[in-house]
C-alpha cells in the first residue's frame, strides 16, 4: 500500500490547480496542504511544477501529474518536469487533464455542441512516464471552465462553479477507485491523434511563441508587475514601465485573466500584421512576382521568408504597444476588452522569482 503520495500540478487560471488539491484530499482523506498532511497511513503533498524546477522532490509510492491541455498537447514545462523525473521503478503513477468547458453554437435555427478535447495530452504523457518507469494506473480528462477568452468567453459564475464542483467530485470518485486497485485509462483514437500532434507541434514550435507577442497592456495598467511576478515561464519583462512578452510563452493565459486592473489585451493588429507577409507572398506568387526557386524549394523558402518578416513584424509592433500612451497613434484593436476574464476561486500563483 502507498504510504506516500506526490501530486504536481500545473495550472494557468486553477482549474489543474482545483483538481490537484481535490485529487490529494482524497489520497490523504484531508485537505490538501502545502505541507505534506497525513491520514490512513497516507502522506500527499500537493506541489506547483513552477516550484519544482529540478523534478520531482524525493520519491513518492504514487505520483500525480494534473495539467492542462495547451495547443492539444502538454504545456512545454509540463513536459519538460516529466523528463527529469526520477526512475519511476514500477511505480503508479495518475495523469488528470483540465479541458475547456463545452461550447454551443447556433447555426441559424440549429445549435450545435462542441465537446472539448485534450487531443494527445493524456497519451503524450503516459507515454513519458512508462518511458521513465512508471505504472499508470489511471489517465482520465476533466471539464473544466475554459479560460481561452481570445475566442471565447468563459461561462457565468454559477456555471464555472457546478463545472469545478461535478469535476472535484468526479476526480474524488477516481482517486478513491485508483487507491482500491482499479485502473482506467481514457482512450485515444489513434486516427484522430495523428493531426492533432501535426497541430501541437506547430503550437510548440512557432504559435505559441507568436500567440504571446499579441498581448499588451493598455492606458490601465498601473505597474504593479504582477503579471511578471507569476508568468511561469519567465516571459514577461518589464519594459519603459509596462509588460513585454517574450518569444517562450505558454499561453496558459494566466496573465490576461489574473491582471487585477484587466488591463491586458490582446491585439487584432498584430494578428492581422503577422499574417500580412503570408498574404502579400501569395498575392505575389500567383502574378508571377516572386523569383522562381527549385521545385521543392520553393514553398519551404517561401514559408521561411514569410515567417522571418512576419517575426520582425510582430516584434516591431510588440514593442511599440509596449510603451506607455502607444494607443493614442497605434490602432491596436483589442479583441478581449470586452470579455470576461476567468480565475478559479482562491486560486493562489505561484510567485517566481525571474531576476537576472
Amino acid at each position: 500500500m502507498a504510504t506516500r503520495a506526490a501530486v504536481y500540478w500545473f495550472s494557468g487560471t486553477g482549474n489543474a490547480w482545483k483538481l490537484a488539491r481535490a485529487a490529494c484530499a482524497e489520497i490523504g482523506r484531508r485537505a490538501a496542504a502545502p505541507a505534506p498532511v497525513a491520514a490512513g497511513g497516507i502522506a500527499c503533498e500537493c506541489r506547483a511544477i513552477e516550484l519544482s524546477g529540478g523534478g520531482a522532490v524525493g520519491e513518492a509510492d504514487l505520483t500525480g501529474i494534473v495539467s492542462p491541455a495547451l495547443g492539444f498537447g502538454l504545456p512545454s514545462n509540463v513536459a519538460s518536469f516529466l523528463k527529469r523525473l526520477p526512475p519511476g521503478n514500477g511505480r503508479k503513477a495518475f495523469i488528470a487533464i483540465a479541458l475547456g468547458n463545452t461550447e454551443t453554437i447556433a447555426l441559424g435555427a440549429r445549435r450545435m455542441s462542441i465537446s472539448p478535447s485534450g487531443g494527445i495530452a493524456l497519451r503524450q504523457a503516459a507515454r513519458t512516464l512508462k518511458r521513465r518507469g512508471y505504472d499508470v494506473a489511471w489517465a482520465e480528462a476533466f471539464e473544466m471552465p475554459t479560460n481561452w477568452i481570445l475566442a471565447i468567453d468563459p461561462p457565468p459564475r454559477p456555471r464555472a462553479d457546478t463545472l469545478v464542483a461535478r469535476s472535484s467530485e468526479k476526480i474524488r470518485s477516481s482517486m478513491n477507485a485508483l487507491m482500491r486497485g482499479e485502473r482506467f485509462h481514457r482512450p485515444v483514437n489513434p486516427l484522430r491523434a495523428i493531426p492533432f500532434a501535426v497541430v501541437y507541434a506547430l503550437f510548440s514550435v512557432i504559435g505559441r511563441r507568436y500567440a504571446g507577442k499579441l498581448f499588451y497592456a493598455d492606458d490601465a495598467c498601473d505597474g504593479c508587475r504582477e503579471c511578471a511576478s507569476r508568468c511561469p515561464n519567465g516571459t514577461i519583462r518589464w519594459r519603459s514601465g509596462r509588460p513585454a512578452w517574450g518569444w517562450s510563452c505558454l499561453q496558459c493565459f494566466r496573465c490576461i485573466n489574473l491582471c487585477p486592473r484587466g488591463a491586458i489585451q490582446v491585439s487584432g493588429l498584430s494578428i492581422v500584421a503577422a499574417a500580412a507577409p503570408f498574404l502579400l507572398m501569395e498575392y505575389f506568387r500567383r502574378r508571377a512576382l516572386v523569383p522562381p526557386l527549385p521545385h521543392g524549394l520553393a514553398a519551404a523558402g517561401r514559408i521561411a521568408c514569410c515567417l522571418i518578416v512576419s517575426a520582425a513584424i510582430v516584434e516591431l509592433l510588440h514593442r511599440l504597444n509596449s510603451l506607455p500612451g502607444a494607443g493614442r497613434f497605434i490602432p491596436r484593436w483589442p479583441l478581449t476588452g470586452k470579455r470576461a476574464r476567468y480565475a478559479a476561486p482562491g486560486f493562489p500563483p505561484p510567485e517566481m522569482d525571474h531576476s537576472p
